[in-house]
């Protein structure tokens, strides 16, 4: 069981610092008339039940007050009020301190957990505070009406939840029996409106009448445009037509304009014919032209033929040359040996002898080695001429096969007018030739 050992009042109401230490069972506070003891009782309701309100209750001067009760558990509660603060300071049974603002009328929750003291309802709606008798109060339930005093037993005992819910189910029916009324009043309201609006089922028709009658102008308009424009076309076609007849007189020798028009297609063509055989003539003859000068040139080949025996002779030459630039080599090795084997003797007639053997063997030899470039330069042009013998050949064989191919398209041999087909062809050209 949780009771109060400690009750410390500061600047509430008449008492500046007040302090209590209660004992377990009866406390008796005695005292003349306003002498603070009902004060002690509001300082103990002021921190249990938040009530009344801290305006009223503050001592005269004073800026601050505060109410602090301990409780045989440990448990500290205080209550502080001043201009700048409203608050609960908890310190629980276990040590644990809390500071609770911004609760307005209510207790904070925190403070009910630890003291197990607050305001319980006692068959209505108004909570009362029963830890606390006031002064000239009859005894407990007594002298409230037998409803509370059965509602606040059956709180007391724990069946206050079956009135409860029995309570709440008639506040219930009441409530949905007052809504079924209005809703059907509601309703006779409604369909007594509704008669009213019968005539909107004729309404109702004579829209849908409507509504099909603008449709079909929609559609008959629609085919009226498009009747206008068949018809502007139709006078368009007619004006048209008018016009060709007009036209078609003027064109009655149509017929011969396209028999003449045959005529000429067919000379033009002719012509293009004709002309693109006068452009192979043309080409024909430039290539005879081309040919002719070709063979005119083949006529020297005679004379290429002895300039080709003359190098092949000068090769021959050359290869001597080279058997006696080699023995020329060999003569020098020897000389150089006889030089030094003069070095040993030292024999001057001998050495002068010997020197003018060398000057006659050298002086053969740059004789030799102008033969050898003249060879080397005559070897260069033999291999020149014998491209240029070669470009002659494929030229002749490249001439001679066109010659032929222009023979054979032409049919015929421009110079004696005999047929040449591709079988007559060659003898034809080698009796020309």
């Amino acid at each position: 069981m949780i009771y109060i050992t400690s009750i410390e009042i500061k600047n509430f109401q008449s008492h500046e610092n007040t302090k209590l230490d209660l004992h377990r069972g009866l406390n008796v506070i005695v005292g003349r008339s306003d002498s603070g003891k009902t004060a002690i009782l509001r300082a103990i309701k002021w921190v249990f039940y938040n009530d009344p309100p801290p305006g009223n209750l503050i001592r005269n001067g004073a800026k601050e007050m505060s109410v602090r009760i301990e409780f045989n558990t440990g448990a500290i509660v205080t209550r502080l009020w001043n201009s700048k603060e409203n608050k609960y300071i908890l310190v629980k049974s276990n040590g644990e301190k809390i500071v609770l603002e911004k609760f307005n009328r209510a207790v904070p929750f925190e403070i009910i957990q630890e003291i197990n003291i607050q305001k319980v309802e006692l068959g209505s709606t108004v909570k009362n505070g029963i830890n606390i008798a006031e002064q000239l109060d009859g005894p407990f339930l007594l002298t409230e009406s037998s409803s509370t005093r059965a509602s606040a037993i059956g709180r007391l005992i724990g069946v206050n939840f079956i009135d409860d819910a029995l309570r709440d189910v008639i506040k219930d029916n009441k409530n949905n029996s007052k809504k079924i009324k209005e809703a059907e009043l509601e309703k006779e309201i409604l369909e007594k409106d509704l008669e009213s609006f019968d005539y909107l089922k004729d309404e109702e028709k004579k829209l849908n009448f409507i509504k099909k009658c603008r449709d079909a102008i929609l559609n008959y308009t629609v085919q009226l445009d498009k009747l206008k424009q068949l018809s502007s076309s139709k006078l368009n076609i007619k004006e048209e037509i008018i016009y060709l007849e007009k036209n078609l007189k003027e064109y009655e020798n149509i017929s011969e304009l396209e028999q003449k028009f045959e005529r000429l297609s067919r000379n033009i063509e002719m012509l293009k014919y004709y002309s693109k055989l006068s452009n192979n003539l043309k080409s024909n003859r430039n290539d005879i032209l081309t040919t002719e000068e070709q063979v005119l040139k083949l006529k020297h080949i005679d004379g290429i033929y002895d300039k080709l025996l003359n190098l092949t002779n000068i090769v021959a030459n050359f290869n001597n040359l080279s058997s006696l630039n080699q023995s020329l080599k060999d003569n020098e090795v020897r000389i150089g040996r006889g030089i030094e084997y003069l070095k040993i003797f030292k024999n001057i007639e001998f050495n002068i002898s010997l020197t003018l053997e060398l000057e006659n063997n050298l002086n053969l030899y740059s004789q030799l080695l102008i033969v050898k470039e003249n060879l080397n330069n005559i070897n260069s042009k033999i291999t020149s001429l014998n491209a240029e013998i070669d470009d002659i050949y494929k030229n002749i064989l490249n001439l001679s096969e066109e010659y032929e191919r222009i023979f054979i398209e032409l049919g015929y041999c421009p110079l004696c007018h005999s047929k040449i087909d591709s079988s007559s062809i060659k003898e034809h050209l080698r009796g020309e030739i």
